[in-house]
């Protein structure tokens, strides 16, 4: 038997939370069992402990940084 490190979690966290924005039958088996969705893919918390998962997020902006901005430049002198 071996032992699940915090970073295994993880991956299989992440795993979880990218195939819940492309299945929706996932994020809605989640959000009605979270424990026993989490327990499927070998993470075992607690109901209460269950985080949430956030479908999707904010839209994806690119931003054009070929330019150089001044706006946030410090400054300095040393002479």
């Amino acid at each position: 038997m071996t032992t699940m490190t915090h970073a295994d979690e993880d991956w299989r966290f992440a795993e979880l939370v990218m195939r819940a924005w492309t299945e929706p039958d996932l994020a809605a088996r989640y959000e009605d069992d979270p424990a026993g969705t989490l327990a499927q893919f070998g993470i075992d918390l607690g109901d209460d402990e269950a985080p949430p998962l956030a479908a999707g997020g904010d839209p994806l902006q690119i931003a054009d940084l070929s330019k150089p901005s001044l706006s946030s430049a410090k400054w300095t002198y040393c002479g």
